[in-house]
């Protein structure tokens, strides 16, 4: 039986977040609903090193994809980079010495940031296989072609949970169907989603209560996660 609050996340953390959550006096699982992959393959690490020669517009959704092209890539490129989240632009801006000149929340709101760049006509966006369909229709509906190159694969690995929790944290998507595949949850367990499109994949799994990161980041969604229980906590008292 826990007096404190149990949760799982679906994605394995660093030693400072658990830290960070054990002392807020929080109890967490983690299992890893997901496992990525990077292409490494021939074609892929020409495709990169040829646009690394290039002036291009590139984006990134995922932290994953800059980290499977930087480990690719040859020499630094000169591109101007567009970033979904605080985590995924610092860490291109590391790889990418200082290029990212253009960050959303969401998918969708980065294409609505670049269509407001009126000179750009073609972007390359480094994916996964699995990515979203959001980014890709908008800019294609305003007639900006997009050069889509897939640079990391993921697999859904689901698990079975054998304890209710009290909230289950989601950092993406896929996670969010891996999950759901095997396991049904109570109505009194609460969802943090890490962003707007895994809060859309989780709405069409479950009716339960889903907060959403206030930025998107795994620190973001547990310092939201913090306060809430924080919250509950006081109340009670």
């Amino acid at each position: 039986m826990h007096n404190r609050p149990y949760i799982l996340s679906t994605a394995l953390l660093p030693e400072t977040l658990t830290n960070k959550i054990g002392a807020s006096g929080i109890d967490v699982d983690m299992l890893a609903f997901i496992e990525i992959e990077q292409n490494k393959n021939a074609e892929t690490t020409a495709a990169i090193n040829s646009l690394a020669q290039e002036n291009i517009y590139a984006v990134f959704t995922s932290s994953n994809a800059v980290a499977a092209v930087s480990q690719l890539i040859n020499s630094k490129p000169d591109w101007k980079i567009f970033c979904v989240g605080k985590a995924t632009a610092e860490l291109a801006n590391s790889c990418f010495d200082n290029s990212v000149i253009g960050i959303a929340n969401d998918a969708a709101a980065l294409a609505a940031l670049i269509l407001q760049h009126k000179e750009i006509s073609e972007v390359v966006f480094f994916c996964g296989d699995m990515r979203r369909e959001e980014l890709p229709q908008i800019l294609q509906q305003k007639a900006v072609k997009i050069k889509e190159l897939p640079v990391y694969r993921t697999t859904l690995t689901p698990e079975k949970v054998t304890h209710p929790y009290d909230a289950i944290l989601f950092f993406s998507p896929s996670a969010a169907e891996s999950f759901f595949s095997l396991n049904n949850i109570g109505a009194e367990t609460v969802l943090f989603a890490i962003g707007n499109t895994t809060t859309t994949a989780l709405r069409t799994k479950t009716a339960n209560t889903i907060i959403i990161g206030r930025q998107p980041g795994k620190e973001q969604l547990i310092n939201e996660m913090i306060r809430y229980f924080t919250a509950i906590n006081k109340t009670i008292q």
